[in-house]
């Protein structure tokens, strides 16, 4: 979508698609804010339900590139693609990208073109959220990134993205030293990182951010999983090796092991980690789940 000198388009949905293919990023968000302002940027999308893959011809080519605010990519099966899964940034106005949401997604196998490239970036602006997402075989999972302002990561399930560049499940990062523009206030609660790589953190979460919250994930090791963090080399997927990632009855280190957020429902005492929940969440998040 792109905008016009009258104003940017708005309100469209994508739904229900297979879109494959591309030459560059697959479906492009823009706008014309970065001569015009943000009045000019095509906002308030949704991408629904579709299979995005096979595109892109570099490390710069997106399956979803959103430049602006308020758009929402849920539901979504992004693969093969040679940059990135969902890219929310806008290189001339960095504050522009604000308010979007990146939920219940199968993000796998990008990261075609080299170069590191993660499964979901957030960067570019404040309140960018991304949860309920399954996320393997990137170079590296989630990303927060260049001037993002309270950024939330919760109840993913990032598996086996591996690269020398990237390889970190969740990253809070600017660049190489932890030096600049800081990102602040990101909150990470609730994920599930198991079997990523390599990475600075040893393929759990790297923290160069201000402010950081990082609080009851599950890693598979000690160290760089912050506070009150599940420990386990082996949570117990029903078949990690086929890429279910459901419970299954040995997945004890995961259940009741999150900690509440506002506005997700949960079974039992406490919630579970990562992107499956004993029902009556797994039907919230369209994941097939199980019932115990």
């Amino acid at each position: 979508t792109w905008s016009t000198g009258v104003g940017g388009s708005h309100h469209i949905r994508i739904q229900n698609s297979e879109i494959k293919n591309s030459l560059a990023s697959t479906i492009g968000i823009f706008g014309d804010s970065a001569a015009q302002g943000s009045a000019y940027a095509c906002n308030f999308m949704e991408i629904l339900n579709n299979k995005i893959h096979t595109g892109g011809a570099s490390q710069l080519h997106h399956g979803i590139y959103g430049a602006t605010d308020n758009n929402l990519v849920e539901r979504n099966e992004i693969y093969d693609l040679s940059g990135l899964g969902v890219h929310f940034f806008n290189l001339h106005n960095t504050s522009d990208v604000h308010d979007n949401i990146a939920r219940y997604n199968v993000i796998h196998d990008n990261s075609t073109g080299g170069g590191g490239g993660y499964g979901i970036l957030l960067a570019s602006g404040a309140n960018n959220k991304a949860y309920g997402n399954i996320i393997y075989g990137n170079s590296g999972g989630i990303q927060v990134w260049f001037n993002s302002v309270n950024g939330v990561v919760y109840n993913n399930t990032i598996y086996a993205n591996n690269a020398a560049v990237g390889g970190d499940c969740i990253n809070i990062y600017q660049s190489s030293g932890c030096t600049g523009t800081q990102p602040t206030g990101t909150v990470i609660k609730d994920n599930v990182c198991n079997g990523n790589t390599q990475g600075t953190s040893g393929g759990k979460i790297k923290d160069c951010g201000a402010g950081s919250v990082i609080d009851h994930n599950l890693c598979q090791s000690s160290g760089s999983c912050g506070t009150n963090a599940v420990i386990s080399a082996s949570p117990g997927f029903t078949n990690a090796g086929a890429h279910d990632f459901s419970l299954s009855s040995t997945s004890s280190a995961m259940y009741n092991a999150g900690v509440a957020i506002s506005g997700f429902a949960y079974n039992g005492s406490a919630p579970e980690v990562g992107a499956y929940e004993t029902l009556p969440f797994s039907a919230e998040i369209g994941a097939t789940g199980n019932t115990f």
